[in-house]
This record gives C-alpha cells, structure tokens and sequence, in this order.
C-alpha cells in the first residue's frame, strides 16, 4: 500500500498541477517587475534602469535596449536582483522570511522549467509560498487570486484524502506516525535525561507495585480468623 496521490490524476478547474503553478509564475512575475521597478526608481531616481541590469549576472540581448532586457527577465532574474540588493529591497516591509520564500520559488521555477511533475501537497505548498511574498510585496489583489486558487486545491486534496482514507482505513491506521512512535533526542544531555526519569520512573512503579503487595498480604491475613482445631480450641493459645 502507497499512501499518497498521482500527480497525473489531479487536475484542478481542467487544469494540470504543472499549468496551475506555471500560471501562478506568470502572475508573480508581472508583478515582480513592477514591484523592482518602483523601489529602484525610489532609491535612484533615473539611473534605476541601469542599476537594475548591472545588478544580475544574466545578459539577454532584445534589441539592445536595457529597458527591453529588464522587461524580458523571468522571476528568478528578478528574484536574484532583489537577493543582491536586499540592503534596497529588505527596507521595503520584506522580511527574511520573505527572502527565504525566494529561494524556494526560484528552485520552483527551475523545477517547472525543467516540466517536473509536481503533486498536489507541492503545489500546495508553492502557491502559499508565492502568495505569502505578493503580500510581502504589497499586491494584494493578486495575492487573493493565488489564495482563492490555493484553497480550491485544498479542498480538492482534502476531499481527495478522505476517499482515500475511506478505501484503505485499515492499511493507513497500522502505519507509524508521530503520535505512536518515540522520538529520539539527539541531544546526548537530553537523551540521558530522558532515560534517567524512565529508570527513575520505572523504580517507582516497582516500589509501587511493593507496597500493594505488601498491603494486600496484610489485609490477607487479618481476614482470616485464629485457626481452631477440631475440639474448637484456639491452636494459638
């Protein structure tokens, strides 16, 4: 049993995972574009346009023109540039968390360029990454079409993993999870601390276990009256 969806099943209003995340690309672009633009122009006035294409290594030729060039660069071009220049772009509201969720997206991108398959908890996870940064970046009206789309799929998954689970409760219940295994510590400190209370903790339960025991031999023997013999003397006097 494989606990877990195909990809190539899933479709989300006709669409593929693939043209689902490919169109959230799209969208971020434009705006990425238009959000570089802005906080170059802020910063440096009329030289932005130069700036802006001496601050990434990627040189594309659209009829000589660096506006042309700038206009043409895709979302990781543009998501470098503002890495490069965080100095600028963190001073905007943007947070680490922010520049982190960078990252992802352009591994992202190099992962739908390259066509990989992507599964529903992946694209999940993209749109929210996608959509987290628009916020960032102040463009809420896309960012709601990303979250409108991402809770689309989340209801599509949710639906889609209840069927599952209804069809193979039995195999999902016997396998581990978090909640019936023992984590190990990997702190060597921790773990002997761990295993001094369950020594310690074990000690107890014998000690307890002790006392009923002598307890109940005690409530044993005051049950029971003198033993007599036949002649129904007390044999203990």
């Amino acid at each position: 049993f494989v606990w877990g969806m195909q990809p190539q099943t899933f479709h989300l209003n006709g669409l593929s995972l693939d043209e689902v995340v490919g169109r959230a690309l799209k969208l971020l672009n434009h705006c990425l574009v238009d959000f570089v633009t802005h906080t170059l122009k802020q910063v440096h006035g009329e030289q932005w346009l130069d700036v802006a294409t001496a601050s990434v290594s990627v040189r594309v030729n659209y009829g000589g023109s660096n506006m042309a060039t700038f206009q043409n660069f895709d979302s990781n071009v543009l998501l470098q540039l503002m890495v490069n220049r965080w100095h600028e772009f963190g001073a905007t509201g943007l947070t680490q968390q922010h520049k982190s969720l960078m990252f992802e997206i352009k591994r992202t991108r190099n992962d739908w360029a390259h066509q990989f398959s992507f599964n529903p908890e992946d694209t999940y996870r993209y749109l929210d990454s996608i959509e987290r940064l628009l916020k960032g970046m102040k463009k809420t009206d896309e960012a709601l079409l990303v979250m409108k789309t991402r809770k689309q799929l989340l209801f599509l998954l949710t639906k889609t993993v209840q069927e599952e689970f209804s069809l193979n409760k039995d195999n999902i219940m016997q396998l581990p999870d978090l909640t019936t295994v023992s984590i190990a510590s990997t702190d060597p400190n921790t773990h002997n601390k761990i295993q001094e209370k369950r020594v310690e903790s074990h000690f107890q339960q014998l000690q307890s276990q002790q006392l009923q025991q002598q307890s109940q031999q005690q409530n044993n023997s005051q049950s029971y009256p003198p033993h007599q013999g036949d002649d129904g003397m007390d044999l203990e006097q």
